[in-house]
């Protein structure tokens, strides 16, 4: 059996890519960990969606009247003061990847 196999430039630049980071995996954890955060980020800011792209559950009324009174309502249900989203971080230690937050009311 016999086959042919082409490559093009670019293809070869990202298979080298991969290697290069696959030597390295926090390299590979970093780029991963800038990936989640950035999609939790846009989760909560843009889609209000979760990880299984359902909506979150509607609010109380009580929430809803105290955020239209706040003036904040239309930044979302997890978005309030801006807090959560900015605190969400990644740590990579060695080959282990940590994604969260510190803030307490988060999960």
């Amino acid at each position: 059996m016999k086959f042919n196999l082409k490559v093009d430039k670019d293809s070869l630049a990202g298979v080298h890519y991969l290697v290069k980071k696959l030597r390295n995996p926090k390299d590979l954890l970093t780029d991963i960990g800038e990936l989640i955060v950035e999609d939790i980020k846009q989760r909560v800011i843009n889609t209000k969606l979760d990880i299984f792209d359902k909506p979150y559950a509607p609010w109380a009324p009580s929430t809803k009247k105290a955020r239209q009174q706040k003036g904040n309502a239309a930044l979302g249900i997890l978005n309030d003061s801006g807090n959560l989203v900015s605190s969400i971080n990644y740590k990579v230690s060695g080959s282990r990847l940590q994604v969260g937050t510190p803030v307490s009311y988060a999960p």
